[in-house]
């Protein structure tokens, strides 16, 4: 689904991305803000991933809500949502 369809959709989840190693968070917001992707993490310079390793279904970053702006910092999720493996 590309994101213009996510957002007329109203309420979406954008991917985050973090660290496979420490599970450093690069950024929660992947999807609409491309601009803060990284390859490798800026803390600890092990590669990223945005997917479970598992299944393969995206990390969830904000969850944006329809008539709702603002508002960030969400934990990094210690388990993924879709089939419950533990994340680094």
């Amino acid at each position: 689904m590309i994101l213009q369809e996510k957002q007329s959709q109203g309420d979406y989840y954008d991917t985050m991305q973090v660290c496979i190693k420490n599970g450093h968070k690069i950024t929660e917001f992947f999807d609409t803000s491309p601009e803060g992707r990284q390859n490798n993490c800026d803390e600890c310079g092990s590669k990223t991933a945005t997917k479970c390793s598992a299944c393969n279904a995206n990390i969830r970053g904000y969850h944006h809500l329809e008539h709702v702006a603002g508002g960030s910092g969400i934990p990094v999720p210690k388990f993924c949502h879709s089939c419950g493996k533990s994340y680094p």
